[in-house]
């Protein structure tokens, strides 16, 4: 027999009912609430990114153009610019080409300056030729050349460079082994010519013989001697030199103020008892001997000028 439920049973059911409903209503809302959170911070994520996008798209193209113009050419300098700053020489030209590189160009270069015949054929071949020209008709008379002829090139297998020139050993048909230096122009290697020759600014049979009293530039080989008399016997106050000219044909005592600049300037290498250097040399007012000279000033080291100065 089924039990007949009482009023209160009713009642107690159904308020059972309405509280798993009212808990499964709230629970739905809470869902609701997570899953729009989660979608609003999704859609928030999403603007954040594509502005990022944009902001970098519009970045890009700055840089850029900032790149580009900072790889563009120099702008030019304006006329309030000193000229200085528009003309600074380079003298590591040198170093702007590889060793492989000039000797190819370098070859043809020597063979055909040494096998050149009037100073017309040598011009193009020169440094400066506007500048050396007059010293090339002075110095070769009647504009005859006799070609030394090219047998070896680079007989050490090395190149030395010196500011804009590069040098190297040949070894010609009639002269020997000699250095030829290089200089770097923006035109292309060129050769200098007075290196090769030993030019000095006035012949040594001249120089012996008129005897100036003001300092001219003399290309010589300098060894140290033991030597003091006439105007420079005093070896307390003078250094002395022997001075030979390039070609081997004249001779020099050379001296020095013991203590001065020039004195300190002068230096042989330790594994050599000569040394090639460009001076200035006069001989005194009152001479005592006709082949010692005062050794005013020293030019450069070796024979290579980069930028000569004016001869007064």
């Amino acid at each position: 027999m089924r039990r007949k439920k009482s009023k209160d049973e009713s009642s107690e059911g159904w308020e059972h009912e309405k509280k798993s409903s009212s808990a499964s209503q709230r629970k739905t809302s809470r869902q609701m609430v997570w899953l729009l959170t989660g979608s609003a911070l999704i859609l928030i994520l999403s603007l954040v990114a594509v502005s990022l996008a944009m902001m970098g798209d519009t970045v890009q193209p700055a840089a850029a153009a900032t790149a580009a113009a900072t790889t563009q050419d120099p702008v030019a300098p304006t006329d309030d610019e000193p000229d200085d700053a528009q003309n600074v020489p380079d003298t590591a030209e040198s170093s702007s080409i590889s060793d492989h590189e000039f000797l190819r160009l370098a070859e043809p270069l020597a063979r055909q300056f040494l096998n050149a015949t009037s100073i017309d054929d040598l011009l193009p071949l020169l440094r400066e030729p506007a500048r050396v020209e007059p010293r090339l008709r002075a110095y070769y008379h009647d504009d005859r050349i006799i070609p030394d002829g090219l047998n070896i090139f680079n007989t050490r297998g090395n190149v030395e460079r010196q500011g804009s020139f590069l040098s190297i050993n040949i070894q010609t048909d009639s002269s020997g082994e000699k250095i030829m230096s290089f200089f770097n122009a923006e035109d292309g290697l060129k050769i200098d010519w007075e290196s090769w020759v030993g030019w000095s600014a006035m012949p040594w049979q001249d120089f012996l013989t008129k005897k100036p009293s003001s300092p001219t530039l003399f290309r010589v080989t300098l060894r140290k001697v033991d030597y003091y008399n006439f105007g420079f016997s005093d070896e307390g106050k003078w250094r002395s030199y022997r001075l030979d000219s390039p070609d081997g044909l004249h001779m020099l005592y050379g001296y020095v103020e013991r203590g001065s600049l020039t004195d300190s300037m002068i230096h042989l290498p330790p594994e050599f008892n000569t040394t090639r250097l460009t001076l200035m040399l006069s001989f005194p007012e009152e001479p005592g001997s006709g082949n010692q000279v005062r050794i005013d000033r020293l030019a450069t080291d070796g024979w290579l000028i980069e930028k000569e100065e004016p001869q007064s």
